[in-house]
This record gives C-alpha cells, structure tokens and sequence, in this order.
C-alpha cells in the first residue's frame, strides 16, 4: 500500500497534495492507494481544552476524501490508549504489518508515535519509505489560522479551497 498518513481535518490544499502523492506513487509502483486520518485531532483528545474546532465532520472528510480518488480509506481512531504507542511500534506493527505499507506520504510538520516522538526521518529509518510534502508546495496553513477567522467563513473557504462548514 501506499498510505497517506494524517488528521485530513478540512481537506484543504496541503492534504490534498499528500493523499495525490500517495496516489500517484501507488499508480506508480502497482499498489493500492490508501488513505488513513485519525478521528478526532489528536489535540481534541490530549488537551480538549485548547484544541481548535474541528473544521469538518468525519462523515465530510470521508467525502472530501473519497471525491480526490484513492483505492481505499483506513480510519484510525485517536484514542487515549492509541496515543501509548511508541513511534517504533506505530511504524513496525501498525504501518508495516496491520497496513501493509510501503510507502508512507505526510504532511511537513507530521509527527507520530507517543509525544510525537516520531519524524518523517525516523519513519524513513523503517521498512516503509517516507515522503513528505515540502513547505515550499504548498501554503502551510495551521487550523489555529482558521480558528481566528471563523466569523469570515469566505476567507476561510479561499484558504483551503472548499465550502465551510462548522461540524455540529
């Protein structure tokens, strides 16, 4: 498989670039292409309290997701528990073994693992090969960013290039 590896949460730009890389790189090497988010943000899990909202519904994102093209869609819930596994482990028994990966596509600020102990450059250490989208191909835009203009949904929808919506 070749994975693309994230939260997806709005499905803007950057994660659109991901999940085709992923695509591409499966159409390339005869796999299948997979996407794999994590419901909720791991924030919204951590530290609830300071966690952004949500920019989409998981339901929206399946959406969002399905409308780009990969093969298939993995979901990984965030839990408290899951949040445990040490990178090494998340990169041996979760990536290689129950995904099947051989490809691995994040984002450039992606981090895995407990404590985000995990770096695209450990996880290239690994049976999967790494890729990550450079900051210089697309605007990289923090869910922060969008928390300080919810009240300008248009600017928020030029930003990630979808319609708004506030999940319920």
């Amino acid at each position: 498989r070749s994975l693309a590896l994230g939260s997806f949460d709005g499905v803007h730009l950057g994660h659109r670039r991901v999940i085709e890389s992923a695509i591409a790189a499966a159409r390339e090497q005869g796999l299948t292409s997979t996407v794999v988010p994590f419901p909720p943000p791991p924030p919204a899990v951590l530290r609830p309290a300071l966690s952004p909202h949500e920019l989409s519904t998981l339901e929206r994102r399946t959406q969002l997701v399905s409308e780009i093209g990969p093969d298939e869609l993995v979901v990984l819930r965030f839990t408290p528990e899951f949040s445990q596994i040490d990178a090494e482990r998340f990169a041996a028994e979760i990536l290689a073994e129950r995904l099947g990966a051989h490809r691995v596509n994040v984002g450039a600020n992606f981090r895995y693992g407990h404590r985000a102990q995990g770096t695209v450059s450990t996880l290239s250490g690994g049976k999967p090969a790494a890729s990550r989208s450079s900051r210089n191909e697309f605007c990289r835009l923090e869910k922060t960013s969008y928390s300080r203009v919810l009240p300008l949904p248009r600017q928020v929808s030029t930003m990630i290039r979808l319609p708004w919506e506030i999940p319920r």
